[in-house]
């Protein structure tokens, strides 16, 4: 079973709303697709193997760590918050399913044809520990019949 694991150095976003000009057309904001194909480029420059073929379901594992805020760091320099070395959940925007969105849209045409792919998703939010950088880290797999079953099993807390 094909199993590609990366860590891309950049910081994680949410995929931006689409942009409404005056005359009422859409297009996708600028800065979201900056980053989808900074991400892109940084994932083709690491590939090994071609991409999958459209007929194999995925399963995409994300976790996205986002940089502390000002207050947060200076809180773990006075002395407060020992336990700020290690990652700590991330409860602010971006939401988690943008997350996801905009990490599968900029891995579509590069890992994978179309990211309907992908069948089986998670994703982490987190910030990063004292002295780490803010990063992506993903694992894109291939997905049997029987992987399904024992997802589906996961979810629903069978044994």
């Amino acid at each position: 079973m094909r199993q590609l694991e990366m860590t891309v150095n950049m910081a994680p976003k949410g995929k931006p709303r689409h942009r409404n000009t005056k005359t009422g057309r859409t297009y996708p904001d600028p800065k979201g697709v900056k980053w989808e194909d900074e991400f892109a480029w940084h994932v083709r420059s690491e590939m090994r193997d071609g991409m999958w073929t459209a007929d194999v379901a995925l399963k995409v594992d994300v976790i996205a760590y986002f940089d502390r805020t000002a207050d947060e760091a200076k809180q773990y320099k006075n002395g407060q918050h020992k336990h700020m070395k290690c990652e700590l959940p991330c409860t602010v925007k971006p939401d988690l399913d943008n997350v996801l969105k905009i990490a599968l849209d900029a891995l579509n045409g590069v890992l994978f044809h179309d990211d309907k792919q992908v069948v089986v998703g998670s994703v982490v939010k987190c910030k990063c520990a004292i002295g780490d950088k803010p990063r992506v880290w993903f694992r894109v797999s291939e997905l049997k019949v029987d992987g399904l079953t024992s997802e589906i099993a996961k979810l629903r807390g069978a044994r």
